[in-house]
């Protein structure tokens, strides 16, 4: 027994804690909405360090605790596209490129405005389309990046489909 006035504080789980923020429904294909904090964009979070410490997304975390495998440099995707929604039978792991294809094809990028539409464009798509020909014909990177008025590290990044992925 512990003395007088002495409160003896047992921290819960990530996992008890992370559930405790959670509204599941009965039917499982639902959205299970996040109840606590959330960022500037609906996602929620939730402290895994302490009073200062770290926060994480939850949908990620709920992954974690679902699968078991730490999603690492990968994102965790929502097929419902609600992002307080920690359903992991919602989420699903991608690259950046498929997480934007997939935010495409459900039209949810109207408005975004990307790739020739975007008002810094220095670049086409038929110019995506060339660069990368030429490269794969042998063509430097160096030399294009001169030949579009761009660096060369800007250049490669449209070659490899890092940047203008939506092309290709």
């Amino acid at each position: 027994m512990s003395p007088i006035g002495v409160y003896e504080h047992k921290r819960r789980s990530l996992e008890e804690r992370f559930w405790a923020k959670v509204q599941r429904t009965e039917n499982q294909d639902k959205c299970w909405l996040w109840l606590a904090g959330r960022d500037i964009n609906g996602y929620g979070r939730i402290g895994t360090g302490g009073h200062d410490g770290p926060t994480h997304l939850a949908h990620r975390v709920s992954y974690r605790l679902a699968t078991g495998n730490e999603p690492g440099a990968l994102f965790v995707c929502h097929s419902c596209d609600n992002p307080p929604c920690v359903n992991p039978r919602h989420l699903f792991l991608g690259t950046n490129t498929d997480n934007l294809r997939d935010a495409s094809k459900k039209g949810l990028l109207r408005g975004i405005q990307a790739g020739e539409r975007h008002p810094r464009a220095k670049l086409t798509e038929s110019d995506v389309r060339a660069i990368r020909d030429a490269v794969r014909n042998g063509r430097s990177v160096a030399s294009l990046a001169r030949e579009y008025g761009m660096s060369q590290s800007t250049l490669s990044r449209v070659w490899r489909g890092l940047r203008w992925s939506h092309i290709a």
